[in-house]
């Protein structure tokens, strides 16, 4: 019968807590939560690089669109006051026939209804000498007729 209740008793025990419990070494304690720590650093350090990456990306982004700022502005090349005082220059244009131009080119505008620029009476002249050759336009037509002759001869 000893050998029936110390069967029992084995079973007993080994069904009961108290022995697991008894089983587990305060070492054992320690080297889990050491190893749950470590585990757990690993995650963070991953974290502080993605946001460490974040942070760069951004001051990147940050950097050139500043580079972008600080660049001079690029001027207009497409500038019709621009391009006639360049012409005026290269032809040796008086401020009076500029002047006799302009009246023209306004005048042949809201005659046609056709917007016509200064710039085109001097790259074309024969469009100047029909404007010239128009008794309805008001022009002084000795300095136009002028320009002509330099045009052409030029």
């Amino acid at each position: 019968m000893t050998t029936r209740f110390t069967c029992i008793g084995s079973i007993v025990a080994l069904l009961s807590p108290a022995p697991l419990l008894a089983q587990v070494k305060q070492e054992d304690v320690f080297r889990s939560i050491n190893d749950s720590m470590t585990s757990q650093g690993s995650n963070g350090s991953s974290i502080l690089l993605l946001v460490g990456g974040g942070v760069g990306v951004l001051l990147l982004l940050a950097f050139l669109s500043r580079r972008g700022e600080n660049a001079p502005a690029v001027r207009s090349v497409n500038h019709a006051g621009k391009l006639l005082r360049e012409v005026r220059k290269q032809i040796g244009l008086k401020p009076v026939e500029l002047k006799q131009l302009k009246l023209v080119a306004d005048q042949l505008s809201s005659h046609d209804g056709e917007p016509v620029s200064p710039l085109t009476l001097i790259v074309c002249p024969s469009v100047l000498v029909k404007a010239i050759q128009n008794e309805n336009l008001k022009i002084d037509r000795a300095v136009l007729s002028g320009l002509v002759k330099r045009i052409k001869v030029g």
